[in-house]
């Protein structure tokens, strides 16, 4: 497979940076209407939604898995571009069916179903980004990435609180069925600048690979993590990720709801929602700095300077 032009390395990169943008645009939706869903969606509970999260990050994980464990077996029959549509058209699916829910049993199981398929950015889309870019580039876009990641959950949580605000019983549905619009948009847009990224073709270590005939192995074993884990630098990076994780999900999901019932306002979400914003502004610059940081501690050299960065 010849390698790509610049040019559309970069329509490719950007293609599936509106794919992650869009997905947490879905996803944080439902931080900004749990009133609402409690009042408006039968059999919907505080417990039940505590549960749904729960499950949301533990079937990512089982997800995440699936994919870096068998991706390379599919690959062998179809493209990671076809795949990688597939999947995020199950995400696109499952937030429609999300926005018609007739009860919180059906909320439930489609939500878990586009979660399901969001597991597939990290083993296929993430890797497809690393194979079109070298080394000292994938700091930045991988900042990039984080980026899309904080201005897709910031859209989600505006647009959602407000569409679920002065939209009445039906504001959170309108708002699930206008981003999972905004998903079949971004998909299209994948189907049409996405391409298909030979693995490797931008890994120096590759040709040595290639001359002695040897295959780069892509699945996700035990025995490959317990081996990255021997390192400290990435067992730190690791703890850094799991307890961030933990706080900025609970926070994430309750906080707007715990904030909202200690205002007296008919714009409790609204001003609760934009506080909440606020407080994740200074993401935005450290993901972007943060990135470009990065990339020049590793093009002098400073691996350990680098690592230690991604810590901040």
């Amino acid at each position: 497979m010849e390698k790509s032009s610049e040019k559309d390395l970069n329509r490719n990169f950007i293609a599936i940076l509106l794919l992650y943008m869009a997905f947490f645009n879905c996803n944080m939706i439902l931080s900004v209407n749990i009133g609402n869903l409690l009042l408006y969606l039968p059999e919907t509970t505080a417990s039940g939604i505590a549960l749904l999260v729960a499950f949301q990050l533990l079937v990512q994980i089982i997800s995440l898995l699936f994919f870096g464990s068998y991706v390379t077996n599919i690959t062998e029959k179809y493209s990671r571009k076809k795949i990688f549509l597939i999947s995020n058209a199950l995400i696109c699916i499952g937030f429609f069916m999300v926005a018609i829910s007739i009860n919180f049993t059906m909320f439930f199981i489609f939500s878990l179903i586009a979660n399901f398929s969001n597991g597939a950015f990290l083993p296929i889309g993430f890797a497809i980004i690393g194979d079109s870019f070298p080394p000292k580039e994938r700091g930045n876009k991988f900042g990039l990435m984080n980026f899309a990641l904080l201005m897709g959950s910031g859209g989600g949580i505006i647009f959602g609180g407000l569409i679920g605000s002065l939209g009445g019983p039906i504001g959170w549905r309108i708002a699930y069925c206008v981003a999972a619009f905004l998903v079949l948009t971004a998909i299209i847009r994948y189907s049409q600048w996405g391409i298909e990224v030979s693995k490797g073709q931008s890994e120096p270590e590759f040709n040595d690979l290639e001359a002695a005939n040897q295959t780069y192995d892509y699945k996700i074993k035990f025995s490959n993590f317990s081996q990255i884990l021997k390192k400290k630098s990435v067992i730190g990076i690791y703890i850094v990720v799991i307890f961030t994780a933990i706080t900025t999900t609970t926070m994430g999901t309750w906080a707007i709801y715990f904030i909202s019932m200690k205002i007296d306002s008919p714009f409790a979400t609204f001003i609760a929602s934009t506080l909440v914003i606020l407080t994740g502004l200074g993401g935005l610059f450290g993901t972007i700095f943060g990135g470009k940081m990065g990339d020049s501690l590793s093009q002098k050299g400073k691996v350990r300077g680098r690592a230690v960065l991604s810590l901040f």
